[in-house]
């Protein structure tokens, strides 16, 4: 099999647990969110934009590579295999309908490069096709309906593929921790025969939490305010209002005692001060967010934030990483 590119994780993994592989648009990412989906558990990211021109690819992978070098090894760049070769990334990863695998494995070969070649298939023919062409692993699916292809695969499709095929094989398509537990097919040597799964979204995502958050925000308001108030005013009672500050980082969750069900729990760590900081300084029924948090936004989500500038006798804190 062709080796990966240098510090890239392999189309297979040695310790036989399914490589994960998150496939997105570029167009709302950045090298910092880039960052936030390897560090949550993705072996790869593959980059699929097919609205994006090569020139707007061209300058995202450029600017990767000055603001997260370390990820380039780990990218797979979608139908886009000389702009892929230009830079030192995993690989290319060509749809069915694009250029033949072996054309790619040209491309490969001339320049001397170590370079993944990954083909997506939509059933076993086409998948044996890709591995006699000379591809690294074949995307397989959809294995379940999604939203865009609402009918999937025949049943059998995929343990027919595994059957023919030697190469890696990574499953997409409707793909969650449930669905994941029903591709789990057993090898004779253990493990799964089953290499990879690929997601549109990736299956831990940071950066769904911090839309999360902002949501749970706003509808605690909306209860409050359209459901809680109207019962206290009937009852000349004086109306609630809250302050809600939100950080993003890792706390400490302690128990205090040995009994699970009786014993105090407490979440600790800088992030929960800062977030308790950040509530004080809030105004009723505002929500007001870390740097941290509004980089992790959607950027529908982003434009609904003002930025809030304090002076230095009403914010004395500093960033955990710049020390601003």
């Amino acid at each position: 099999m062709t080796l990966p590119a240098a510090g890239a994780a392999a189309p297979r993994r040695a310790d036989g647990r399914l490589v994960a592989c998150a496939i997105t648009a570029i167009g709302s990412l950045t090298p910092r969110r880039l960052g936030d989906l390897l560090r949550a558990g993705c072996d790869f990211v593959q980059l699929r934009d097919r609205q994006a021109s090569d020139r707007r690819f061209d300058e995202f992978l450029a600017l990767v590579g000055e603001e997260a070098p370390e990820a380039m090894p780990r990218l797979l760049v979608n139908d886009r295999p000389t702009l892929a070769l230009a830079y030192p990334v995993a690989g290319v990863h060509l749809p069915e309908a694009s250029l033949r695998a072996r054309d790619a494995v040209e491309l490969r070969e001339r320049s001397g490069r170590r370079f993944l070649v990954g083909r997506s298939a939509h059933g076993p023919e086409a998948a044996a096709e890709a591995e006699a062409e000379g591809a690294d692993y074949v995307l397989l699916g959809p294995v379940f309906p999604t939203a865009s292809k609402p009918r999937p695969l025949p049943p059998g499709a995929l343990r027919e593929t595994l059957d023919r095929c030697s190469l890696p094989v990574w499953a997409v398509g409707g793909l969650n921790p449930e669905t994941l537990g029903e591709l789990r097919l057993p090898a004779p040597s253990g493990g799964s025969r089953l290499a990879g799964a690929a997601a549109v979204r990736a299956l831990a995502d940071p950066l769904r939490a911090a839309d999360a958050s902002v949501a749970c925000a706003k509808s605690m308001i909306a209860v409050i305010r359209d459901g809680i108030n109207p019962v206290l005013a009937q009852h000349d009672y004086p109306e609630l209002r809250v302050k809600i500050g939100v950080d993003y980082g890792s706390n400490v969750v302690a128990r205090y005692g040995a009994d699970p069900e009786k014993s105090h729990v407490d979440i600790i760590g800088p992030v929960m001060n800062i977030a308790a900081k950040i509530q004080a300084m809030a105004k009723p029924d505002q929500i007001l967010v870390g740097d941290d948090v509004y980089a992790r936004l959607h950027p529908d989500a982003q434009e609904r934030f003002a930025e809030v500038v304090w002076k230095n006798d009403e914010w004395g804190y500093r960033s955990r990483a710049t020390g601003q």
